[in-house]
């Protein structure tokens, strides 16, 4: 894991590589073993390095190798888990190699078989290969987009980097707001949907494809290609569903405690991050190293359950209670400061003081990212399955007796909903209600302003807010799968995962993510993955054996839970100032909104996620538009851990 940056001069000018000093330096969290600088002709690449496989300097980056008579050149963040693998197969076929690192294996991969090379890859990415031979960049990003590539294309130059700070600061004129993705933040808490970016000329490397630069004798040459494509929904029929589950998220977790350094694993207590604890256990040579964080307020805290997991396997467990007070708002400008934009949801906070408990213990940590979305795991999936199988039944293709036993099960489904725990009667209401606030934020509803400040209106008429990659048929739960893991949750999921496990210079891996059982989950039947009519019940089915059975039995769903209400209202006047004498000033509310929604909070009613938004849109404006870029104060103190 680690932080890249480059140049590219577009006319074959010769590049000053000075950029690349100030790039590297506000990428440094990502990568504290070591930094480098390469350029040559028109092309200049960063780096900095956080070590996982070959520590020595062998493995340092940007890298070169010649290979054929040509000269290739990698700056690269990321891991390809089945580098020995591929290594082994080079090898046959004459590649010697210098280095034990990943990175060796991605280069001479590329110089031998091209672009297709990023086929074979299992692993997470992000890379740039410059061929000197061909005068020719080639960027490439993963599969699902677990590791950024940020682009910015001016006139002349092409800039890219693992976060966007790092080519604001050199390219100070792409700090202009894209309005819309801004306002569809502010009115639907949505991110990282697409391509677009907080800032309207930076642009992201769309998952799972590659684009090149060739500077031609007739001028600049640019191509694109996509390498991988997910299955088609309900196209794979295995004879043993639940074995063929459970043999490909092991074989996911195999591969990722693959490393030259310590690994441990989030742990919330949560079906997901148990059953990749679980099978970890089984697989690793010392116990697991667990980071919980645990709440007083029993509606947010899971730790008996996290506890359950721990007495299981053995693990060497580590928990703390996340403490703000009158720190909030000085905690969410550090985090927006790392995260490059807003942040939405406030399990981060929590998210945050986990990743700071495991830093110094463990360079690499595993966590659960994606099994909700893939195996029908949020209570938001219950209707559209329902209906789903209500048509099938219309259809013949399904039981009644069926319907009615997945309808009575699910229905009771405990919850919790941004007011807090409850059960899914109040989860669909909310639901139904966040339906209508984002249909009227899409029309420009009432709420936006009328008069003077901002109209986001006319950019949000012009916005292309439906994914262009979009499953256009198929069953409505398929379709809602597919939003999650490739719009809607995924993608800020991940961009919350990089940015704060490299804050504290740690390396996260999702097993749920591994590509292979990616394609298995989405090309199952719908039907498979509520088995019984339990929320992730093919899932419970596939990694019993690892489960205490209060967690494989539990029903209720948190997931990083924050207590955000309380906090908002504990963070005193700083909290206040920014949101009446800041944010409501700017004009991107109507007079009137801000009060009434402090107002509800306060009385105990209401969602505190969008005062939530609104106090961090607030602050990344001041950080990140405001005034020159510029890092905040350091963090507020982490509190001590609680003994377990």
């Amino acid at each position: 894991m680690c932080g890249i940056a480059g140049l590219l001069e577009l006319r074959g000018a010769r590049v000053d590589p000075q950029p690349m000093a100030l790039m590297n330096a506000l990428q440094a969290h990502r990568g504290p073993d070591g930094e480098g600088v390469w350029s040559s002709g028109p092309v200049a690449f960063g780096h900095r390095r956080l070590a996982i496989f070959d520590l020595s300097e062998a493995g340092a980056q940007p890298m070169r190798i010649q290979h054929e008579g040509r000269e290739l050149v990698v700056t690269y963040n990321g891991e390809i888990y089945n580098h020995p693998e591929l290594r082994t197969e080079l090898e046959g076929l004459g590649d010697v190699f210098r280095s034990r690192s990943d990175t060796e294996v991605l280069l001479r991969a590329y110089a031998r078989w091209g672009t297709d090379a990023f086929r074979r890859f299992n692993g997470m990415f992000a890379c740039a290969i410059w061929d000197a031979g061909q005068d020719q960049l080639v960027l490439v990003r993963d599969r699902l987009g677990i590791k950024p590539l940020y682009l910015y294309e001016g006139p002349t130059r092409l800039l890219f980097a693992s976060e966007p700070k790092a080519i604001l600061a050199v390219a100070p004129e792409a700090r202009a707001i894209d309005e819309a993705v801004l306002f569809r933040y502010l009115a639907a808490g949505q991110q990282d949907e697409g391509q677009r970016t907080f800032f309207r000329d930076l642009r992201q490397l769309e998952p799972g494809t590659w684009r090149s630069y060739r500077l031609g004798a007739s001028g600049l040459e640019r191509s694109a290609g996509r390498y991988w494509s997910p299955p088609t929904p309900g196209s794979l029929r295995p004879d043993d569903v639940a074995g063929a589950l459970r043999e490909r998220l092991e074989r996911a977790v195999q591969l990722r405690l693959r490393s030259e350094v310590p690994v441990g694993s989030c742990l919330s207590g949560g079906i997901d991050s148990s059953a990749i604890v679980g099978l970890a256990a089984r697989h690793s040579g010392t116990p697991i190293r667990t980071f919980t964080a645990v709440h007083d307020d029993p509606g947010y805290d899971e730790r008996r359950f996290a506890r359950a997991v721990v007495a299981r396997h053995g693990c060497q467990a580590h928990e703390i209670q996340p403490r703000i007070g009158g720190d909030l708002a000085s905690l969410l400008d550090t985090i927006g400061w790392y995260h490059d934009e807003p942040c939405a949801r406030p399990g981060i906070l929590s998210q945050w003081f986990v990743m700071s408990l495991a830093a110094g213990q463990v360079t690499v940590l595993l966590d659960g990212q994606g099994g909700d979305e893939l195996l029908l795991g949020y209570v938001a999936h219950v209707v559209p399955y329902l209906r789903s199988l209500g048509r099938d039944v219309v259809g013949g293709r399904a039981s009644l007796g069926g319907l009615l036993r997945d309808s009575a099960h699910l229905l009771r489904q405990p919850t919790t909903t941004p007011r807090g725990p409850g059960l899914l009667a109040e989860h669909l209401g909310w639901a139904v209600w966040a339906r209508g606030r984002d249909l009227l934020a899409r029309s420009a509803g009432p709420w936006l302003p009328r008069g003077p400040g901002p109209d986001l209106r006319p950019a949000v008429l012009a916005a292309a807010l439906q994914p262009a990659t979009a499953l256009e048929s198929g069953r409505l739960v398929d379709r809602a799968s597919w939003q999650d893991v490739f719009h809607r949750t995924i993608p800020a999921l991940l961009h919350h995962e990089d940015r704060t496990s490299m804050a504290f210079s740690l390396e996260a891996r999702v097993p749920f993510l591994d590509h292979e059982f990616v394609e298995l989950c989405l090309g199952l039947d719908y039907r498979e993955k509520l088995r019984g009519g339990r929320l992730k019940g093919l899932l419970r089915d596939a990694v019993a054996d690892v489960l205490p059975p209060m967690v494989r039995n539990r029903r209720d769903k948190l997931g990083y839970p924050t207590p955000i209400g309380r906090w908002l209202v504990e963070g005193g006047d700083d909290v206040r100032e920014l949101l009446f004498a800041g944010f409501e000033d700017r004009g991107y509310l109507r007079s009137g909104a801000l009060s009434t929604a402090w107002s509800d909070l306060v009385a105990g009613r209401g969602s505190p996620w969008a005062l939530y938004r609104y106090l961090s849109a607030e602050l990344w404006l001041q950080r990140f538009i405001d005034a020159p870029l510029s890092p905040p104060a350091p963090a507020p103190r982490i509190p001590a851990p609680v003994a377990t």
